[in-house]
């Protein structure tokens, strides 16, 4: 079974806060990016098999103007709800 690989962004609670990140296990790196950074709301994720891939797409969002990240969060969750991690693409496999 291939390894899964994340690319995520959370945010704080007044959505002024972008962290874009990778992850294999999303769980834990998710814990300890709201430690460090003081972000604690899930609000974009894509899954990859690839950890080359996930490398990429996260520098490529990390270059993006905020405007650009806003629109790829808007276009997957356009409330900018806090994704759960039982969300259907952190389980997909």
């Amino acid at each position: 079974m291939p390894m899964s690989f994340w690319v995520y962004m959370l945010t704080n609670h007044r959505n002024m806060t972008l962290l874009v990140g990778i992850a294999k296990d999303l769980t834990k790196q998710l814990a300890q990016d709201e430690r460090a950074y003081n972000v604690n709301k899930l609000v974009y994720l894509e899954k990859t098999d690839d950890p080359i891939s996930a490398l990429d797409r996260e520098t490529y969002i990390n270059g993006l103007s905020r405007l650009k990240k806003e629109m790829l969060i808007n276009r997957q969750n356009p409330g900018w709800q806090p994704l759960p991690l039982v969300y259907p693409a952190a389980h997909a496999e």
